[in-house]
């Protein structure tokens, strides 16, 4: 399944504004975010899957 990372954005930024949050939830969360929002500024916006997926 593709993902947008646009939509990963603004789930994760939910996520880390979510008080109920755990800290695990908002590390990941962090680290996706990171990673997401550097593929849209090097011009990905969608995340294919492999053929062998």
């Amino acid at each position: 399944m593709s993902e947008n990372l646009r939509e990963t954005i603004e789930k994760n930024e939910a996520i880390l504004a979510d008080p109920n949050a755990t800290m695990e939830e908002r590390r990941f969360a962090r680290m996706d975010l990171a990673v997401s929002r550097r593929l849209i500024a090097k011009g990905v916006e969608l995340l294919e899957d492999g053929p062998g997926a």
